[in-house]
């Protein structure tokens, strides 16, 4: 009976051993599959926050110049939903920049592409040639600048301009 009665402990041992042993690898194989659940969902929900932030980040802008084409890509940039803010630096001053008397001419796709940005002409002081079968628009730089200027002043993204300022790099 003793030799029976070792037999049964041996063989409920072993069951249990092996049961037991059965339960860790099914928890570790558990724990396991949970950890790496969990890393990839860290991952992913990191990686598309990541994005989003990119997306919707703010910039802001610096332009170094306030010529026509300065003046342009301030506009363009102003209109644009990422941008936070606008810094023109020019060295010359206001006075210097709209009383500027060289002429623009404005050929049939310039037009077009002002236009398309809402760049009135009929608030523009200037004169429309025809003579040559293609629309020209001919006006000052400075009356032009000017113009520009006063669109910068009404849009909503802030524009911070620093005329008199020379840039050095």
């Amino acid at each position: 009976m003793n030799s029976h009665n070792n037999s049964s402990i041996l063989k409920t041992c072993t069951f249990m051993y092996t049961r037991e042993n059965h339960s860790n690898d099914t928890v570790a194989m558990d724990t396991a599959l949970v950890t790496v659940a969990m890393v990839s969902l860290f991952v992913v929900v990191k990686t598309s926050f990541d994005l989003l932030k990119k997306v919707r980040a703010k910039i802001t802008v610096i332009v170094i110049g306030a010529g026509p084409v300065g003046l342009l890509a301030a506009l363009i940039a102003s209109r644009s939903c990422r941008v936070e803010k606008i810094v023109m630096y020019e060295e010359k001053k206001k006075r210097v920049l709209v009383n500027c008397p060289q002429q623009l001419a404005f050929d049939a796709d310039s037009i077009s592409f002002l236009k398309s940005i809402q760049i009135n002409f009929g608030s523009i002081e200037g004169c429309w040639d025809n003579s040559i079968g293609k629309e020209i628009f001919y006006t000052k730089t400075g009356v032009f600048q000017e113009h520009l200027v006063s669109i910068l002043a009404l849009t909503t993204t802030p524009v911070e301009m620093h005329l008199g300022k020379k840039v050095s790099y």
